[in-house]
This record gives C-alpha cells, sequence and structure tokens, in this order.
C-alpha cells in the first residue's frame, strides 16, 4: 500500500531537523571553544604565577649566594688585615727589642771610664743608711770594690755571692732589695720610651 504525500511531508520535516543540529553543534562548539578559552587564560595565568615564582626563586638563590660569596670573602679579607697587622706588629717588636738590646750592650761596652762612670752614678743614687749589700757579675767585682772606696760608703759592700746579670748591680737590703742591672734599667727606659721609639722608627705611634 502506497501513502501518498509521504515524502513531501519528510521533506517539510528534514529540513527544521538539519537546522535543529546545526544549531546544536554551533552550540556545542561554542561551549567547547569556551571551555578552551578558559582553559588556554588559566593556563597561562598558571604560567605566568609559576614563572614569577622561579625567577624570584632564582633571583633569591642567586642573592642568597651573592652574600654568602660576600660574607667569605669579607671574612677572608679580615684574616689577611689581621694576620697582616700581627705580622708587622711582630717585626715592629723585634726591632724595638733589637734597639734596647743594642743600648743593653751600649751600656756594657761603654770605654772603662763611660762603663765606671755610670756605676758610680748608680751607686750614688742609692738611699744611704740602709745597709745595702751589692751583688754584681764576676767581671764587675773589681770596678765596684774601687768605687766603693772611692765613694766613701760605709753602709754599702760587696756581696761575696755573684748573680749573673749583664751590668750594674742588684742592691740587696733587710728589707727590700734594688735591681740597678742594666736590664732593669733598660725595662724602665723601655716602658717610658717605646711610644717614642716606636713613632721614630715607624711614623705611627704604638705599634
Amino acid at each position: 500500500m502506497v501513502v501518498r504525500g509521504l515524502p513531501s511531508a519528510v521533506l517539510r520535516f528534514e529540513k527544521p531537523m538539519k537546522t535543529l543540529e546545526q544549531a546544536v553543534e554551533d552550540k556545542a562548539r561554542a561551549e567547547a571553544e569556551a571551555v578552551l578559552a578558559e582553559a588556554r587564560t588559566a593556563a597561562e595565568a598558571h604560567w605566568a604565577r609559576e614563572s614569577a615564582r622561579l625567577r624570584h626563586e632564582h633571583e633569591r638563590r642567586c642573592e642568597a649566594t651573592r652574600a654568602q660569596l660576600q660574607a667569605a670573602l669579607d671574612h677572608e679579607m679580615n684574616a689577611v688585615e689581621v694576620r697582616n697587622r700581627l705580622t708587622v706588629l711582630a717585626r715592629k717588636n723585634e726591632l724595638l727589642e733589637r734597639v734596647f738590646q743594642a743600648a743593653a750592650l751600649g751600656i756594657v761596652n761603654l770605654p772603662d771610664d763611660g762603663y765606671r762612670e755610670w756605676l758610680r752614678d748608680q751607686m750614688a743614687r742609692l738611699p744611704s743608711g740602709e745597709g745595702l749589700e751589692l751583688m754584681v757579675n764576676p767581671r764587675d767585682r773589681a770596678v765596684v770594690s774601687d768605687l766603693l772606696r772611692e765613694l766613701h760608703r760605709a753602709d754599702l759592700r760587696l756581696s761575696h755571692r755573684s748573680c749573673f746579670i749583664k751590668g750594674g748591680f742588684i742592691a740587696v737590703g733587710k728589707s727590700s732589695d734594688r735591681d740597678c742591672s742594666v736590664e732593669a734599667t733598660l725595662d724602665t727606659l723601655r716602658e717610658a720610651l717605646a711610644e717614642a721609639v716606636a713613632e721614630t722608627l715607624f711614623g705611627g705611634g704604638r705599634p
């Protein structure tokens, strides 16, 4: 049995169906593109944030590394400066020590009349009335004995004991002793003149 008129009805219905399908497809495509665009925007924002974070972290680490290197360099420079200062100080002290050693030898090696005069002056400065006993090195026993007779100091006498000093004497009393040796004399001078000698030698005051 043939139904007449069906093809034309189908044709009339088929056209709206294609239009609907196209509309659905267009909407789906639009939604998909919107989702993709949103995803792309979100991804770009994420990578922008991540890139900024990575740059910040890189800069932070670089700055930390620079700070560590600078601290290490400063520490090494300070250590070098300290070592240099200690070396210079040791050298200055060595030179000062040589100056005073030379002075000690200069006193001991004065011509006989010069050293004798120095000894005489030291003995004349001793207080009277204390009954002091003078201890000297073996080399100076004769000259000190002559000086005692020359000074007419009955309160002073030469000890039978000897002491190992470069020159001068040690005056031994009942209650106290007086060190009038060359070493003690120069130690006193060292304290009084060290700063002036250092300034003369090095031009900088104290070492």
